[in-house]
């Protein structure tokens, strides 16, 4: 993918819609002259250039990136919103900007926990709205959280300063025939 140009994400549209356009006039002017293909060539790829100046994409900001940007992260959980309580595990996953607004995102993440009564992972998969709260589906679980139910919330909690602080909650449901090994 390339990032440069006046707008990344569009730019991204360009790549795709370049390819195929240079594959369809290949394949309609392969024996057509040369010239007269590499002039049609030019002209669409100029045509193409001047739609993406007129679609205009957020800035990046600790709440919005562009369309399709890809964020990867690996932080630590911690008790309470602050950096100094104790840390009880790890959100680790990645997530991909799916508005042209720049706020909401697809993610996948994979929440480990080490606390004195549960010992495992949860994996969720959905949509992120980065200023508002969002509710992630469980798709999986390991050790205390095998075969477990449920969805995990995360709302915003502090989007100033270089860090942003999500509270995340955890709405989980054992089935009966997946009691956990270490019940409350």
């Amino acid at each position: 993918m390339l990032l440069d140009g006046p707008n990344n994400n569009a730019l991204v549209t360009f790549n795709i819609s370049y390819s195929v356009l240079e594959e369809t006039l290949t394949a309609e002017l392969y024996e057509a002259d040369s010239e007269i293909a590499e002039a049609w060539f030019d002209q669409a790829a100029e045509y193409w250039k001047q739609a993406i100046a007129l679609t205009p994409g957020p800035s990046i900001s600790q709440t919005t990136t562009p369309f399709g940007t890809l964020y990867v992260f690996h932080d630590p959980l911690t008790l309470k919103a602050n950096s100094n309580s104790k840390i009880v595990g790890t959100a680790e996953g990645t997530s991909i900007t799916s508005s042209l607004n720049g706020l909401q995102s697809i993610s996948i993440a994979k929440i480990t926990l080490m606390m004195n009564h549960y010992k495992g992972s949860i994996s969720v998969v959905g949509g992120t709205h980065n200023t508002k709260p969002s509710n992630h589906p469980v798709v999986g679980g390991t050790g205390d959280f095998l075969f477990v139910q449920g969805y995990v919330t995360s709302s915003p909690v502090d989007l100033s300063g270089i860090t942003v602080t999500y509270k995340i909650q955890f709405h989980l449901y054992w089935p009966p025939y997946a009691i956990p090994s270490h019940p409350k």
